[in-house]
């Protein structure tokens, strides 16, 4: 251009680097010592002069993501280029998502991140995906997991950026299962089974209770007055979470010995053995521990108990009695004496007549020793 033309001539287009979301300036190249706007939505949003090296930088207020920006140089002269067009990008990463609580019994995992964005469960190794809904609300299924597992989610938007993961650990939701309980009779001064290792087991009679601890191998054992033979008992477990089982329900069984029996005299011509003994008790005759005869006993508590051959005289019999619950009386012993006993002269009369008899004249034998 030669001393007094007008020059007329518009700069190039300025070079304008990638402008995110984020930033606060927009960098490029254009015409040494022009000056460059930037123009959105038709406002200006920043203005620089461009260096002698041709560099520039436009302080701008951060711009949201798909925001078009026009880039514009002009020289001394007036001229301004054409527009450079940039697309604002995202990479804004989502906000970490909130998730609700998971236990060990769900299937899903669920809360709310960004509109529309990618969802990713990870636990260890494994990883599930969804998709966030227009409301942001989220669902992934998963399999159920063990209590305690560390669980992140995190959120990827359109654009490929990724949140910062949200952890949540499995909560315990599953109840022990009801305790193993050893049998507990009317003798019993404690309540001892098994259950879930360091749970809490309470034992209920009634409106009572009383509480234990199980230990590393999961055995308890509850201190507890005597019960009553019938009395239920109910035993349950709770475990460090606060999940209870379901009750154990047992019945206090009879664990008292029937008294030792009272016994007739017993002759070696006797093949029965008479006398009385408690109520539905079931008697057995033996000698040393070899049973050589047994009988039941009657309401009215009498008993005739059959022998498999009469018996020499001098022999010992041991006579004991087993209530329904299997506890053995103490035993009573009886010598054989030789010849008639006032039993064998009472013909024709019924066992329990008999014995009532033989007790009435002559007295019943009751010799206990230990067993």
């Amino acid at each position: 251009m030669t001393s007094g033309e007008t020059d007329t001539t518009p700069p190039s287009s300025p070079v304008v680097n990638q402008v995110g979301d984020t930033d606060s300036n927009i960098t490029g190249k254009a015409e040494a010592n022009a000056t460059v706007y930037a123009i959105a939505e038709g406002s200006e949003i920043g203005k620089d002069s461009v260096s002698q090296a041709g560099e520039f930088q436009l302080y701008i207020s951060p711009q949201i993501a798909g925001t078009r920006i026009e880039v514009y140089a002009m020289d001394h002269s007036g001229n301004v280029s054409e527009p450079a067009i940039v697309i604002v990008e995202d990479v804004t990463a989502p906000g970490v998502p909130q998730v609700n609580n998971v236990t060990d019994q769900d299937l899903t995992v669920t809360g709310t991140a960004e509109l529309n964005s990618s969802i990713t469960v990870k636990t260890g190794l494994d990883s599930w995906t969804g998709k966030a809904n227009t409301a942001g609300q989220f669902s992934v299924a998963i399999p159920k997991q063990q209590a305690g597992t560390q669980i992140e989610v995190t959120a990827k938007d359109d654009a490929g950026n990724v949140s910062a993961a949200a952890t949540v650990i499995v909560a315990d939701k599953t109840p022990p299962a009801a305790p193993a309980v050893n049998k507990v009779t009317d003798q019993s001064t404690a309540v001892t089974g098994t259950a879930e290792k360091g749970s809490e087991v309470t034992v209920k009679i009634g409106t009572e209770s009383w509480k234990g601890t199980t230990n590393t191998e999961g055995h308890f054992s509850i201190t507890i007055p005597k019960q009553k033979a019938g009395t239920i008992i109910e035993v349950k477990a709770k475990d460090t979470a606060g999940n209870a089982s379901s009750a154990a329900k047992f019945t206090v069984v009879d664990g008292t010995p029937p008294n030792a029996p009272m016994v007739n005299t017993v002759s070696d011509r006797n093949l029965e053995i008479y006398g009385t003994a408690e109520p539905g008790s079931t008697i057995s005759v033996r000698i040393g521990t070899s049973e050589i005869g047994k009988g039941a006993v009657g309401e009215s508590g009498f008993f005739a108990a059959e022998i498999h051959a009469q018996q020499n005289e001098g022999t010992e019999l041991v006579i004991i009695a087993f209530d329904a619950e299997r506890n053995a009386s103490s035993p009573t012993k009886v010598k054989v004496i030789k010849g008639d006993t006032q039993l064998s002269k009472l013909v024709g009369k019924t066992r329990y007549t008999t014995a009532v008899e033989i007790s009435k004249r002559a007295g019943l034998h009751q010799i206990q020793s230990s067993w």
